[in-house]
């Protein structure tokens, strides 16, 4: 029996009275003894007879036109460009042709896998999962192809072949559903779900769009919130159930979802808008100090939210009392500068001794906005005079001055402002940022080499524990390299390569490239004991090798044997992990995971977006387990779910700490395969 409450139990939507292609080819009848043949059709009944491969309707508008009795007859040469033959099917086994239908349909070829399916039928040597599986992957081809009798016909012959798929009853759902044949359409989707409990999540908000009552359409949604799902699903859900709550006047429940929203959701532009939800939610009530203080929690709290800002208009509206500063700062998050220079100028002004700081920060950047940059220069010293002895301070302002400089003004007068902040403050923590964002800014913003070279230098050179220290003297022997000072990149060269890292590898590429034989051998001892997989070490091992970039193999060997590397990969696995045997195989957690059991069942019934967030909840869960991601990167290529294999590979790798050219060949495949 189905678990779900029957078609009849709840009103649904009328069913169109036009005559559109589901109701001209009737889907099937549901029976308490299963799916019948639609009545009045010679389609074969569910009696185990085999049902005839479907063949390809033409309909009248789709045939060539007759010829006249009258008309010429052809002629061996003609103007017309001849019509292309249509591509050969090859001969081979239904498994093959099933196969190669279902690339082609991934490739978007879905007229050319429609007929690979119907010839997969004709094979004398079908077997019944073959026949079911064929017809399923025809519905599913005349289903992209818009030719929707084709589709159901196929589906329906699925249905009462030797291997019915439950799946077939979903595609059926979804073909009713979008034509309006609202009580077919539930009587699929229930099939469908007393086969899949678990997809209720999924389908429940499917059948909902056939209920004609709130309670029915509220029951549904209810429904869906007792399955598991990816948390995004069950945002949308909780959506869809406090609209109609707050519709239908129940506030206290559309509020209860509101809520259990702001709770699910990760960003401050949902939590806010969620906040103003339930502020509103509570004015329409008539109970306007509870949404009142939503309204003020929103501005408090969320204030990049531009829904904050509508709870903002509301409160101001009322003529409620609202915090001057939070007001000028949801203002400015809004767009609205001009309130925002009014609202936070009055509030520094009428408390001179009292106001947060950053008043005069959010002033500057409206002032910005406005593209009166005087005044924001002036706000700008306001806000360092608020504390001018404070290194936090002192750093915020030289900084941020910077900034609005570099975006507004001049780079110039950006590299000047810097300059005399390291010149004030040379031991402040934030003056070597500021002598290395001068070198940065002469070189990528301004294009001055020698300017750039310069800085980089000083900059190395006044604070030599940096971070970036050895980027900048690569950086500046680059520039001077560029510029014919060959003596003075070498020895900037010469000064990064004595750093690790990335920038020290890049420099020894140079020293190696540019010095005598003699002179380069230290580099190119330094650089043989490289090991890592960045483009410097390998760049650095060729030169030290006299290789040429990218060098051509001198022997082209495209065979591969995928099985001897997947053992080999295997037993290495074993090994490092303290294992007896790994296996491609899906462990038993990942069995039992539900998200990837979703995601697959989504994935395979063409919901694409909705199994890829299931299946990549599950890769991130297990990304620091090096087995499971190893386990994952192959199912999910087998999936075609190609992305999210790539990076479980790549995460089997960052869980072992092996580069790709340390790691079996099969894994390093896997992360850089053939579709990448």
């Amino acid at each position: 029996m189905p678990i779900f409450p029957s078609p009849s139990a709840v009103a649904v939507r009328a069913t169109p009275t036009l005559a559109d292609p589901l109701q001209v080819v009737p889907v099937a009848q549901v029976t308490t003894e299963g799916i019948t043949a639609a009545e009045g059709s010679n389609s074969p009944q569910a009696s185990g007879d085999a049902p005839a491969p479907v063949a390809q309707t033409t309909t009248a508008a789709d045939a060539p036109p007759a010829a006249a009795d009258d008309a010429p007859t052809a002629t061996a040469t003609s103007s017309t460009t001849p019509t292309p033959s249509a591509t050969p099917i090859p001969d081979l086994p239904a498994a093959e042709l099933i196969a190669l239908g279902q690339k082609m349909l991934a490739d978007g070829q879905s007229q050319l896998a429609a007929e690979v399916f119907r010839k997969a039928q004709t094979d004398p040597n079908l077997t019944a999962n073959e026949q079911g599986e064929s017809l399923y992957w025809l519905g599913r081809a005349e289903m992209v192809n818009e030719n929707v009798p084709a589709a159901v016909e196929a589906f329906r012959q699925q249905l009462v072949s030797g291997a019915p798929n439950p799946d077939t009853h979903f595609q059926l759902g979804e073909l009713n559903l979008a034509a309006g044949n609202c009580e077919v359409a539930l009587s699929e989707y229930t099939l469908y779900l007393d086969a899949n409990p678990d997809m209720a999540a999924y389908l429940w908000p499917r059948m909902a769009n056939c209920y004609s009552t709130p309670a029915d359409l509220v029951f549904a949604y209810e429904q869906a919130l007792t399955a598991n799902s990816h948390y995004l699903t069950e945002v949308a859900i909780r959506r869809q159930l406090a609209s109609w709550y707050r519709e239908n006047g129940n506030y206290a429940a559309a509020i209860e979802q509101y809520s259990a929203i702001r709770d699910l959701a990760q960003t401050e532009q949902t939590k806010g808008e969620m906040t103003y939800q339930i502020g509103a939610t509570y004015v329409l009530s008539e109970d306007l100090a509870s949404g009142y203080e939503a309204y003020q929690f929103g501005l408090n709290n969320y204030p990049q939210a531009y829904e904050s800002y509508l709870g903002l208009v509301e409160l101001v509206g009322a003529e409620q009392p609202v915090d001057a500063y939070q007001r000028g700062v949801v203002d400015y998050y809004a767009g609205a500068y001009v309130p925002a220079i009014e609202v936070l100028t009055v509030y520094s002004d009428t408390n001179p001794t009292a106001y947060n700081p950053d008043t005069h920060l959010f002033l500057a950047w409206s002032y910005e906005s406005i593209s009166d940059f005087a005044n924001a220069l002036k706000q700008m010293d306001k806000y360092l005079a608020t504390d001018p002895e404070n290194p936090e301070t002192i750093g915020t302002y030289y900084e941020e001055k910077a900034a609005l400089e570099t975006r507004s003004i001049s780079v110039s007068q950006a590299m000047s402002t810097l300059d005399a902040f390291v010149e004030s403050y040379p031991e402040h923590p934030q003056a070597a940022w500021a002598a290395w964002r001068t070198a940065v800014l002469a070189d990528r913003f301004r294009g001055d080499p020698i300017n750039g070279a310069a800085r980089y230098l000083a900059y190395a050179e006044a604070y030599p524990n940096d971070e970036n220290v050895a980027e900048a003297r690569y950086q500046a022997g680059v520039l001077l390299y560029q510029q014919g000072y060959q003596e003075n990149a070498i020895e900037a060269w010469q000064l990064a390569a004595a750093n690790e890292g990335m920038f020290g590898r890049a420099a020894l590429v140079w020293l190696i490239d540019v010095l005598p034989e003699e002179e380069a051998a230290p580099y190119i001892a330094q650089a043989t004991a490289l090991t890592g997989s960045d483009y410097y070490t390998r760049r650095a091992l060729d030169v030290a090798n006299g290789l040429p970039p990218y060098p051509r193999p001198s022997v082209v060997d495209l065979v591969v044997d995928t099985a001897a590397e997947q053992q080999a990969a295997e037993a290495w696995l074993a090994e490092q992990l303290g294992l007896e045997t790994a296996s491609s195989n899906l462990g038993p957690n990942l069995q039992n995971d539900g998200r990837i059991t979703r995601g697959t069942k989504l994935w395979n019934l063409g919901a694409f977006d909705q199994g890829k967030r299931e299946l990549e909840a599950a890769r991130l869960a297990y990304q620091s387990n090096a087995i499971a991601s190893y386990q994952l990167a192959i199912y999910f290529r087998d999936l075609g779910l190609y992305r999210s294999s790539i990076l479980a590979a790549v995460s089997t790798m960052t869980a072992l700490k092996v580069t790709v050219y340390e790691a079996p060949t099969f894994i390093a495949r896997l992360a850089y395969p053939i579709y990448y």
